[in-house]
């Protein structure tokens, strides 16, 4: 079982998937909650059945998998749908991620999700950290990597919290518009301060408030 929970959020675009990257290459046990989203809605999943059951056979494509771009347009067009999804997959994910960090013999565990402070997770978490970059970028990121439009990135945006909000409630701030070499080092010094405070059993950062949750 892991020792210290890390949390580590950013929003699309923002870079944070390869910081976790980098976390899991210096030892940490990476749970990434997009892996698991798609895991618990997988053919068979409970979740994907109640999926179907309240939006219909079009969320299926013709091989029975998630038709992930229709559940898309239906759940980020509407808060209530999207609380819906949210209600049959959290409680999955958690469960899993929960499985994860108790079988682990890591030190740290990282648990990084782009809603990791919307979805009220913050308190299971020992630190924050939160991966930044401009809009502009984030958008050039996405575009890049998924070939959509910019109004469709930048929907996704405006479903999750500004940064401005978040880095008010988290411990560490990244900043990953800059190179590999660069993120790597503002990665190393993070995470050199987290091992130390972890092995002299001091806290590694201030107590939070307990509205971090739900600010």
């Amino acid at each position: 079982m892991v020792h210290y929970r890390l949390g580590l959020t950013g929003g699309i675009g923002s870079g944070k998937s390869t910081v976790g990257a980098l976390l899991e290459q210096r030892g940490a046990q990476l749970i990434d909650a997009d892996q698991l989203a798609r895991a618990v809605v997988a053919p068979g999943e409970p979740a994907l059945a109640e999926i179907v059951e309240r939006w219909g056979a079009g969320m299926l494509l013709a091989d029975g998998s998630l038709n992930r771009a229709a559940l898309a347009a239906v759940v980020f067009a509407d808060p209530s749908e999207r609380a819906a999804l949210e209600a049959m997959t959290h409680p999955r994910i958690v469960a899993r991620s929960e499985s994860l960090l108790a079988n682990s013999d890591a030190i740290v565990g990282v648990h990084m999700a782009a809603l990791l402070l919307e979805a009220g997770a913050a308190d299971r978490c020992d630190g924050l950290w939160l991966v930044t970059a401009p809009e502009e970028v984030r958008i050039k990121r996405v575009i890049g990597r998924d070939g959509v439009e910019p109004t469709a990135v930048q929907a996704r945006m405006q479903s999750q919290w500004p940064d401005s909000k978040k880095q008010a409630l988290v411990d560490v701030v990244i900043d990953s518009d800059c190179s590999l070499d660069e993120l790597e080092e503002r990665v190393d010094e993070a995470w050199t301060f987290l091992l130390a405070a972890i092995a002299e059993g001091r806290p590694a950062y201030p107590p939070r408030s307990s509205d971090a949750a739900s600010a």
